[in-house]
């Protein structure tokens, strides 16, 4: 990941006073001649960004400290009269020296495209912000190799910058909208179908992607209208691939019945859990035995590498917050959870935690 060092900014404002006078000369004098610099912002002209004024200084003794003599307002001027203030060639080399270091020193500062981090927010100069509006507008593809030769591996760490800051924002709005709790399940299932990475890998550690969302899994074809119908289909990422079916229920469907099945503390699984439970079995049941026979659906799936023998069903479903760590309650609920073959059952305050893990690991990744 492209490390974002912040630099500092031009000091607006910011006098300097450079004697300009000949050592010689003047040593010894109560008068001396000045360059009073001054660094200004700009917004018509970024790149002037220095005010310079030549100036006349007094004193009346050596131990005395340098005094600006009173200005002169040229409005006062008659008719064939003239002020001037004649350098010598080395007093014009100290005013160009001096003008050079502002203009290379600052200018580089003011032309750096970070200028601050505040609260995790790039903030970039003026100028920054048209240099690079100007290089996105140019639509030549030796810009982006020129850029990757300059610093190998830019081009990759912006693309990964991009998906990591929308991953994020991802997870923030799955927080939100599980605290609220308003969505139904078609929204929810909107949600995922959106940001599929949060499924990431299942625990069996292999890699998922959508197949088919609504698939009908009682018509002719995945993509046929029906009753039976699965909110995703999905496949793992492999040469061969396999059928992982994801059926979504609400953040609030109860995970266990409301009173002890046998008091004081064998709870049985909820209505929308068991559903759910049997719902899934049923859909791999019939998968199963399409593949067995080569059915229609079977046949539709090989042709793409996909396979449906015993196929792995994910239930997403309800939230452990509902168990207010009674001990009794949580033992139910995982006792009947790892007693099942199949589905996985995972609730969506584990699905957060494994969305937040996965961004903190590519953040981490990316330092």
């Amino acid at each position: 990941m492209v490390r974002l060092t912040p630099v500092k900014t031009l000091n607006f404002g910011r006098y300097k006073d450079v004697v300009i006078s000949d050592q010689g000369e003047f040593a010894d004098r109560q008068t001396r001649r000045i360059l009073r610099t001054e660094l200004i912002n700009n917004s018509r002209n970024p790149d002037a960004f220095v005010k310079a004024t030549l100036m006349l200084q007094k004193r009346h003794s050596k131990t005395q400290e340098w005094q600006d003599v009173d200005s002169f307002d040229g409005a006062h001027l008659k008719s064939g009269q003239e002020v001037r203030m004649i350098l010598s060639s080395s007093q014009t080399l100290s005013v160009y020296e001096e003008l050079k270091r502002l203009y290379k020193q600052d200018a580089f500062h003011q032309h750096e495209a970070v200028i601050v981090l505040q609260d995790d927010h790039l903030v970039l100069s003026e100028r920054a912000r048209d240099v690079i509006i100007q290089l996105l507008e140019y639509d030549d593809a030796r810009l982006w190799e020129a850029l990757d030769h300059l610093s190998p591996g830019i081009i990759d760490d912006i693309v990964h910058y991009g998906i990591l800051q929308k991953q994020k924002q991802a997870v923030e709005q799955f927080e939100e909208q599980l605290a609220k709790d308003n969505w139904d399940e078609r929204e929810w299932g909107k949600f995922f179908q959106d940001h599929q990475w949060i499924f990431g890998h299942n625990l069996s550690y292999r890699f998922l992607d959508l197949y088919e969302e609504q698939a009908n899994l009682a018509g002719a074809g995945f993509d046929n209208t029906g009753t039976n119908l699965l909110d995703f289909l999905m496949i793992t990422e492999s040469d061969a691939s396999f059928l992982v079916l994801v059926e979504i229920k609400k953040p609030n469907s109860a995970l266990l019945a409301p009173r002890p099945y046998r008091p004081p503390n064998i709870y049985r699984p909820g209505t929308e859990l068991v559903g759910g439970v049997s719902q899934l079995q049923s859909y791999c049941h019939t998968l199963t035995h399409q593949a067995a026979n080569y059915g229609t659906n079977a046949r539709e799936l090989a042709k793409r590498g996909i396979y449906a023998f015993e196929p792995k069903a994910i239930l997403v479903i309800g939230s452990t917050s509902q168990f207010d760590d009674d001990i009794n309650r949580v033992s139910s609920f995982e006792l009947f959870r790892r007693g099942l073959h199949n589905p996985e059952i995972i609730t969506y305050d584990e699905l957060l935690a494994r969305a937040k893990h996965m961004v903190n690991l590519s953040t981490q990744e990316s330092v």
